[in-house]
């Protein structure tokens, strides 16, 4: 299961409730023209949300919807939903809230259901606070990047899994060029890794601990090594 959007005829009140009493963060509102909330997204598991609430019956459902790992298997849903003759409410598509791809359908017994595949952004979420305006965004094209780039790492571990190189492997003896100024930072020891966790977009990490201690055991490792101890 990925995350439930349920309504609510107090928006605010109902938010207020999930963050104060159930430890929920907001990721994400709509503001009415008075500034009050009709829309929120909230999460506990670091992801864009676990819950939403939007103006409507206190108590209803509108939706669950299901985790898939990516886009293809998005399409998959599609496909297989198409195939049995399952009405399709909305998608594939990507969502102007918390920009995940999904596919809408129809459950016979339960009602509207729906798949979720929420892009990586909680370094972004928890650096920016809670999302109000994406009028500004240009998404086609800020995601280009991110797209290709996801691509080439999928074309890559298949290469290594197939036993071959990935790209920019080289096996050829060649002139090593060195640079200084990144081994000093590594043979800082620990105080160049802390700061470079706590300084850093890092230290938004749920597991910032678990990668400073990860660090630090490298470091002091690395020390041992140097001195022959």
């Amino acid at each position: 299961m990925d995350h439930l959007l349920v309504t609510a005829e107090e928006v605010g009140e109902s938010t207020q409730f999930y963050s104060s009493v159930l430890g929920f963060r907001g990721t994400e509102q709509l503001l009415d023209g008075n500034g009050h909330q009709i829309g929120t997204w909230m999460e506990r598991s670091h992801s864009p949300h676990d819950l939403a609430v939007v103006s409507g019956p206190s108590g209803g459902l509108h939706h669950f919807a299901y985790w898939l790992d990516d886009w293809d298997h998005v399409r998959t849903a599609a496909d297989i939903l198409a195939y049995n003759g399952i009405s399709v409410d909305v998608g594939p598509t990507r969502h102007g809230i918390t920009r995940g791809s999904t596919i809408y359908f129809f459950d016979p017994l339960v009602g509207l259901i729906g798949t979720a595949r929420e892009p990586d952004r909680v370094f972004l979420k928890c650096s920016q606070g809670t999302i109000v305006d994406r009028s500004q965004e240009h998404l086609r094209r800020s995601d280009a990047g991110v797209a290709l780039l996801r691509k080439m790492f999928k074309e890559n571990m298949q290469i290594v899994e197939d036993g071959g190189d990935p790209l920019g492997t080289v096996r050829t003896p060649h002139e090593v060029i060195e640079l200084p100024c990144e081994k000093d930072k590594f043979g800082a020891g620990t105080a160049f890794t802390d700061q470079w966790i706590n300084g850093g977009s890092m230290r938004y990490a749920p597991i910032r601990e678990e990668l400073l201690a990860l660090h630090r055991a490298a470091a002091i490792a690395r020390e041992k090594a140097s001195t022959g101890g």
